[in-house]
């Protein structure tokens, strides 16, 4: 069930902003308010259900709204997932008069907003796109996501030079990527403003500890407990901080396993600015997060990265991050490396930064609105679909 069309429809100016999951709205959260703050164009702002609670919790905090599809009430294969959630956001886009359609980043709930998009005929707009493992498969389905979502987009932001080298590499016109930066690091820089942005508390950890890639899922994350069980006998100075994930299996693994641990303390999924107040302080964690690669550089952070391979080599270029998949022999090793090595200097927020100066969020708005006030003017013909 595809659009078939020879030009995309015409514009008339409403933009529906898409995020599935809580590192989504992180991230759209600063292109959504420089929008609304230059309020040429009619926004919505939808969140896919997904990860519901996080994402309202994210776009409240930066006073915003978010109108909520209902959350699935089983967790199917992410192949069953992205099926209906494509059917119920290209309901949802002809009801509202969608114009144009923005996702980020590379999640199934990413993809069926773009596919959904292209169905109608609806110009697609892509935050950090280009980014690219050196292996397509992995991580999985992450790297393929972002690929399709880049063969459907209009426009692609692209958070790095490498990303948007990597895009032209795919044959993309060059007229249709914009450089940006990183819309993680606006997010990071506007929690680091704040005056509560180190309020955590009295609780010292000297690790952070957060797990939920695929690849991590099963024997990955029993070696991920031995290398941590191993290393806190070694120190039992050492108190590590786990902030659980949303995906209930993998938090009853880690629960039935530390749960009574005097050294290690479990909790819930932390809001940005308590996750932040704590990786700021400890200044160590062992992640397989795309997100956490982004901040460790501007927290004078160091990450070990339990993944094979990485999209963002430019946090571990800057120093700030390391590669080590869990089935790797000398995971331990690297484990008591990051515990032993100094910190890393915090980057500046500046265009030398790895993932940009912070200003990315108003970069993207201002050439959003101004290829769409174009597209409204031109007034193209449109789209003629075929849903048979």
């Amino acid at each position: 069930m595809r659009a078939t069309h020879a030009a995309l429809a015409p514009i008339t100016g409403h933009l529906l902003v898409v995020a599935g999951t809580r590192p989504e709205a992180i991230k759209l959260a600063p292109v959504v308010g420089a929008l609304l703050s230059d309020g040429r164009l009619p926004i919505s702002v939808i969140a896919a259900g997904q990860q519901a609670a996080e994402v309202s919790r994210v776009f409240a905090d930066w006073g915003l709204y978010a109108m909520h599809l209902p959350q699935m009430p089983t967790r199917p294969h992410w192949r069953v997932a992205e099926r209906e959630q494509r059917h119920r956001l290209r309901a949802l886009f002809r009801a509202l008069g969608a114009d144009a359609v923005m996702v980020q980043g590379d999640t199934w709930s990413a993809y069926a907003a773009a596919r959904a998009a292209d169905e109608l005929g609806r110009p697609l707009i892509h935050v950090e796109a280009g980014l690219r493992s050196p292996d397509p498969r992995d991580p999985y389905p992450e790297d393929a996501l972002r690929r399709l979502i880049s063969r459907r987009a209009w426009l692609h932001f692209a958070p790095t030079e490498l990303a948007k080298r990597v895009l032209l590499d795919e044959g993309i016109a060059d007229s249709a990527i914009a450089v940006s930066g990183s819309t993680a690091a606006d997010a990071l820089r506007r929690l680091l403003a704040q005056p509560t942005a180190d309020a955590v508390g009295s609780d010292e950890f000297g690790l952070m500890v957060t797990i939920h890639r695929r690849e991590n899922w099963d024997a990955g994350l029993q070696l991920i407990c031995d290398a941590l069980e191993q290393v806190m006998a070694q120190r039992r100075h050492l108190r590590v901080l786990w902030p659980l994930h949303s995906n209930p299996e993998l938090a009853a693994r880690v629960r039935q396993r530390f749960a009574e641990h005097p050294q290690m303390r479990l909790s819930a999924p932390l809001a940005q600015p308590e996750f932040v107040a704590h990786l700021r302080r400890c200044g160590r964690i062992l992640s397989d997060s795309g997100g956490v690669q982004e901040e460790v550089p501007y927290l004078g952070a160091a990450a070990l990265i339990a993944r094979r391979c990485s999209e963002r080599p430019q946090s571990e270029h800057s120093g700030h991050a390391r590669l080590c998949a869990a089935t790797d022999p000398n995971f331990s090793g690297e484990l008591n490396h990051l515990l032993d090595r100094p910190r890393p200097a915090a980057a500046a927020f500046d265009q030398h930064a790895p993932w940009g100066d912070g200003r990315a969020g108003s970069r993207i708005a201002a050439r959003v609105i101004q290829e769409l006030l174009a597209r409204g003017r031109e007034q193209p013909a449109a789209a003629q679909l075929d849903y048979a």
